[in-house]
């Protein structure tokens, strides 16, 4: 897992001061069997043999070997990062997507979230960003 960015989370330490650590994952990343290329270098996987032979569904990320490059109309799409899901549904789904991509799934995840947990603060009703443990 060399050269990955890890997340950074807050961790109280003595004085109430706030000091920033990078999260280490606790498990060994497990290349999923469905993986459409054996050269993906793995960056996080939920993937578990026992988890899929029970019927649950799992995805992972994985930086690609080289740029995905294609032209839609007049836009160009460079990837460099495959997002795949698994579900015992449809089987196996394949996302092409680069950081600015990822940037927008991740804002986009949260504002679901915001939506569909109780709101914390009382004074905006839920539309700041107060609401979700990892954001504040």
């Amino acid at each position: 897992m060399s050269n990955v960015n890890l997340p950074l989370r807050k961790r109280p330490t003595g004085g109430g001061s706030v000091k920033k650590k990078r999260i280490k994952w606790d498990k060994k990343i497990v290349r999923p069997f469905f993986c459409y290329d054996k050269k993906c270098k793995i960056i996080y996987s939920t993937y578990k043999e026992k988890t899929h032979k029970e019927g649950f569904s799992y995805f992972c990320y994985g930086k690609l070997p080289k740029m995905h490059v294609w032209v839609e109309n007049k836009a160009k799409h460079e990837n460099d990062v495959c997002h795949c899901y698994y579900t015992p549904l449809k089987g196996a789904i394949r996302y092409f997507m680069n950081l600015g991509d990822l940037w927008g799934e991740a804002w986009a995840m949260i504002a679901v979230m915001n939506r569909l947990i109780k709101p914390k603060c009382p004074k905006c009703k839920g539309r700041c960003l107060k609401k979700l443990d990892i954001l504040v």
